[in-house]
């Protein structure tokens, strides 16, 4: 959990959901790198005045779809339910995942379906809290059987993110930050790990900057 100082604006309560990319899982070294760090940096720097907190709840393998791991909805109630019974309920609620999914062949129609209910929880614990539904990133070229998967769950993910009426889903486009495929030798290198599949520290500090950046937008619109 990640403070800012005191402030005299409400503050800005974010739960970050979603596997060892939300974790900051590093290939080269045991320790983990969040993109909180950087992304609360930045939402402290766009807002001086409110209290930033940031709460993560990633765990490096898990999948979307509850199987031999525990699945993102038992973490997600946990955390929906402490946050009600301290009264701080969360303004925004960022999930990634589907990687792991893909990876365990779980079909997409049930990564998606999950996918909802979990956006559906997130609402009723407060209905005005914003959601960045984030785009599944690339991954190496090893595992092309899974790119069309990946483009389908893309793309069930982004239709539905940007036809909610009540514009509280938000359809974050990972790879437009991170891209892989179309990127450049020196880009992967400095920001993808060897496996391509997760992120450098500097990588996740590039998820975190521009989720922040997309955040920020979303949250200034609001009072214009």
């Amino acid at each position: 959990m990640s403070l800012s100082t005191t402030s005299r604006l409400a503050p800005l309560r974010l739960l970050l959901l979603g596997d060892s990319l939300t974790s900051g899982w590093l290939l080269t070294t045991e320790e983990e790198h969040p993109y909180s760090t950087a992304l609360t940096r930045h939402l402290t720097q766009a807002f001086p005045q409110r209290e930033i907190e940031t709460v993560v709840s990633g765990v490096p393998g898990d999948t979307v779809v509850g199987g031999f791991m525990q699945g993102f909805a038992r973490r997600l109630k946990k955390r929906l339910d402490e946050a009600t019974t301290e009264g701080r309920l969360f303004n925004w609620t960022v999930i990634l995942g589907g990687t792991n999914d893909l990876g365990a062949e779980v079909p997409i129609e049930d990564t998606f379906s999950t996918l909802k209910e979990l956006y559906s929880s997130v609402l009723a614990h407060n209905p005005s809290c914003g959601i960045l539904c984030c785009q599944v990133p690339e991954c190496s070229p090893v595992f092309v059987n899974l790119a069309q998967q990946r483009d389908a769950l893309n793309e069930l993910i982004r239709t539905h993110a940007t036809t909610d009426p009540l514009e509280r889903l938000h359809y974050f486009p990972t790879s437009t930050f991170l891209p892989l495929k179309s990127a450049t030798p020196e880009f992967i290198e400095r920001y993808w790990a060897e496996d391509k599949l997760h992120f450098t520290a500097e990588g996740y500090d590039l998820l975190g900057a521009s989720i922040a950046e997309t955040i920020e937008k979303l949250e200034k619109r609001k009072v214009v």
